[in-house]
């Protein structure tokens, strides 16, 4: 009896083989998340997809500032950063901005081999209260990015979407005059930011809740203040620039009809008292600046403002604006506290008696 013919097997599975072979080489070649490597010489950093690339790149690029913080410092400009503070600046961005999250890409940065010479790190008040825990994992983040097991990767080097969209992407934006490597992230493009529409993104609670304690979430608190202070304390040759963002009133509003106004602010008060005591530490606050925070033509929603905001918060820190110090510190928030608690709702009367507000129910 005559044996089947092998052939066409081997030719296959050689066949198969070299595909995959080839499709992994090219990905690492050109690597579009900067997995492995920073980009090719010739190719632009091409960064649109925060949560693919942001380790990628603190782990590769070099740098000597790095920018953290949530979606609120997404538009922030690296050009006018450099030119500002000097140096080489990075911008890592997790959205929602948890401190556990932030506080990694710090320690990434720091595991690089570069030399740190200043972080520039957003504070949201409201990520204050959540867990010291980071939440990459449990909101599906790629962990074969973050981790250093160079055995999972193979949902990256066998990816359809990166080889028929991440890399010609990457490739076609490099030789676009239109791209601009210094707005990594960069949302704003065809957003329109007016009352209008701040209005118009904005759910309003229609019952308010109970005012919680100011007490509440202590335990979380503690747990974010601490991968602060390690943070700081384990690296005293670098600056550490904290602001706190220009949130809108229409924040204080919702802070208010949530009944978390007094924690909100009794967080974020304790949070700069502690960080303060640090030689290596600076901290502005934008929370007051009512010439901004008042005016809605600024804003796409309640808290995400349009991008020469992110400038003029580069342009105040250098300058020394909006600086909190130990000396006036409870003074700074003496104000803030009025403002929120007896002013905003004033403010928001107009909207109010002309119907302009969307409530939850």
């Amino acid at each position: 009896m005559t044996a089947r013919p092998r052939r066409p097997i081997r030719t296959f599975l050689t066949a198969a083989l070299t595909v995959l072979l080839v499709s992994a080489a090219v990905t690492v070649l050109f690597d579009p998340f900067y997995h492995y490597h920073k980009p090719l010489p010739g190719l632009k950093a091409v960064l649109m997809d925060k949560e693919y690339q942001c380790v990628g790149t603190l782990r590769h690029f070099n740098y000597d500032t790095v920018i953290l913080g949530s979606s609120v410092m997404e538009n922030t400009n690296l050009a006018t950063t450099n030119a500002l503070f000097g140096g080489q600046s990075i911008k890592a961005i997790r959205s929602f901005g948890r401190v556990a999250d932030l506080a990694w890409f710090a320690s990434e940065a720091f595991a690089s081999g570069n030399t740190i010479r200043r972080v520039i790190w957003n504070i949201d008040p409201g990520t204050l209260s959540t867990t010291a825990q980071t939440s990459f994992a449990e909101t599906g983040c790629p962990m074969y990015l973050y981790d250093h097991n160079p055995f999972n990767d193979l949902p990256y080097l066998w990816n359809k979407t990166v080889l028929l969209q991440k890399i010609p992407y990457e490739i076609a934006q490099s030789f676009s005059a239109s791209h601009d490597e210094n707005n990594p992230y960069s949302w704003a493009q065809w957003k329109e930011f007016s009352e209008e529409t701040s209005l118009a993104n904005y759910r309003r609670r229609r019952d308010p809740l109970p005012e919680q304690s100011p007490d509440a979430y202590a335990a979380e608190l503690q747990g974010n203040l601490s991968l602060l202070c390690d943070i700081i304390e384990a690296h005293p040759e670098t600056e550490f620039i904290f602001s706190y963002p220009p949130y809108s009133l229409l924040y204080w509003d919702s802070r208010a009809r949530d009944g978390a106004l007094t924690l909100t602010l009794a967080q974020a008060q304790e949070t700069a008292r502690t960080l303060l005591r640090y030689d290596n530490v600076r901290f502005y606050c934008f929370l007051d600046d009512l010439e901004i925070v008042t005016d809605l033509e600024w804003y796409l929603d309640s808290l995400h403002y349009a991008p020469e905001i992110n400038t003029r918060m580069l342009e105040t820190m250098a300058h020394g604006g909006h600086a909190l110090t130990t000396d006036n510190l409870d003074a700074v928030f003496d104000a803030l506290t009025d403002f929120a608690a007896n002013k905003v709702p004033g403010l928001l009367v107009p909207y109010e008696e002309a119907g302009r507000f969307i409530y939850d129910d």
